[in-house]
């Protein structure tokens, strides 16, 4: 085998790597669910952004309970479609929101401490714990690529399973 042959056969194998990994991201993109979640803000416009990135350009606004389709998130920020003229683009988690009735106080119902993460997933950077019996304040909900839901503590995220409103 040529050295141009060898360079051809390099080139198509990158080729087929890189097409399957696109069609593994489209299929799993694609396969999360879409769910309709409500901007929180109380009395200011939520950007939405072309890209997950407080400096990335500014495409559109979400006005205070307005409604918008969530479709996945990642490190923080929501992808959106936006029933307006922005079309989809990306909103911080912390201002989105699945049910305003689910927003409160709640008490930690674990067998213990309850770790408080950085974005809405259970691999992100540690920022504090929720101790067996503490109370936090939830004012948003997100749901992560697996499934789990997580509530806005206002310093972070805990997985709302190991949560129970505090009634009376």
């Amino acid at each position: 085998m040529n050295q141009l042959d060898k360079l051809k056969l390099i080139a198509a194998i990158f080729a087929a790597v890189i097409s399957i990994a696109m069609v593994i991201t489209f299929i799993t993109l694609t396969a999360q669910a879409e769910t309709v979640m409500t901007c929180t803000t109380v009395s200011d416009d939520l950007n939405v952004r072309r890209e997950p990135s407080t400096r990335a350009p500014i495409v559109g606004l979400v006005a205070p309970g307005q409604t918008v389709i969530a479709e996945y998130n990642q490190k923080g920020w929501t992808h959106c479609k936006v029933s307006s003229e922005w079309g989809t683009g990306w909103l911080k988690t912390e201002y989105l929101t699945i049910d305003p009735e689910l927003h409160g106080e709640y008490t930690n119902v674990s067998n213990g401490r309850v770790r408080i993460r950085e974005y809405p997933d259970g691999k992100s950077r540690q920022r504090g714990w929720v101790p067996k019996g503490g109370k936090v304040n939830v004012s948003a909900l997100a749901v992560d690529g697996n499934g789990v839901t997580w509530a806005y503590v206002g310093n972070g995220w805990v997985n709302f399973g190991m949560l129970e409103a505090v009634t009376g």
